[in-house]
């Protein structure tokens, strides 16, 4: 029934020319009880991809000890791919997190908190989307993933069973978190675990030690492992990209210090 009254469109057409129509379309055919004109189309909602989660680590880089700024930011960069509560939920999550992190005597529970006060303020945004609620399930990956009763292997299988390691952020942001805790905030130990998980393990990894590394710094890497990323990837150049984000941010506090802080340096601390 559903494709004799929504037939799908014709091969030949694009994906750029089915989104354009769809913007025609909430132009010209309003909504029931809406006025017949609108002064510009909402953004077109996706699916709530695990992409929209690395712009997010960036957003929560340039803001160091303000995770409203990193928030909202995220939520800017997310509209125009990923415009559902649930992806902007798993995004501002992702986004406050690695926020407070990079603050001085910031504890992995405050981290872990910012992530769920995140993922509360992301969902009030963007189109309605199916998905659980991702603060709600980052608390119950964490308790899962910190049962000391159970062997590391049985809470990785908790883990995937109960909050999933899929493509999709309700799953990928919380199993992130829950790595996050497992490993205790290491980023080497939380980069085993998540390969160890398998799933969408790349997402999952990328989350749990970007939040991870923001906590402890480079320090905590051991150097054998530091040149072999950097041999891996010739093309980056990592501490190029780590002064441009700190040039970023040290503009950006400049321009919008936080409440109660006056320099960049108050809010990362000595070094």
């Amino acid at each position: 029934m559903a494709r004799l009254l929504c037939p799908p469109p014709p091969k030949r057409w694009s994906t750029g020319t089915i989104k354009l129509m769809a913007i025609i379309r909430r132009l010209l055919v309003p909504a029931p009880g809406a006025p017949c004109w609108r002064s510009k189309p909402a953004p077109i909602p996706t699916a709530p991809a695990s992409a929209a989660t690395p712009t997010a680590v960036r957003c929560g880089l340039i803001h160091p000890g303000d995770p409203e700024a990193a928030v909202a930011d995220a939520v800017i960069a997310c509209t125009p791919t990923h415009y559902t509560d649930v992806a902007l939920s798993g995004a501002c999550a992702v986004a406050a997190a690695v926020a407070r992190a990079m603050t001085p005597d910031t504890t992995l529970e405050d981290i872990i908190d910012a992530a769920v006060w995140g993922a509360d303020v992301g969902v009030r945004y963007g189109a309605p989307w199916m998905g659980a609620s991702v603060a709600r399930k980052i608390d119950f990956a964490v308790q899962l993933a910190t049962d000391v009763k159970l062997t590391e292997q049985d809470r990785l299988r908790n883990l995937y069973d109960f909050i999933g390691s899929t493509l999709a952020v309700p799953d990928s942001v919380p199993c992130a978190f829950g790595i996050l805790a497992m490993a205790e905030g290491n980023p080497v130990q939380a980069a085993i675990y998540a390969a160890a998980l398998s799933g969408d393990a790349d997402t999952v990894g990328a989350i749990a030690c970007a939040v991870a590394g923001a906590w402890q710094s480079i320090d905590v890497f051991p150097f054998e492992i530091v040149q072999t990323l950097r041999q891996a990837n010739p093309q980056y150049n990592f501490e190029e990209t780590a002064e441009g984000l700190y040039e970023i941010a040290l503009k950006l506090k400049r321009e919008i210090p936080p409440p109660g802080m006056e320099t960049l340096a108050d809010i990362l601390g000595p070094d």
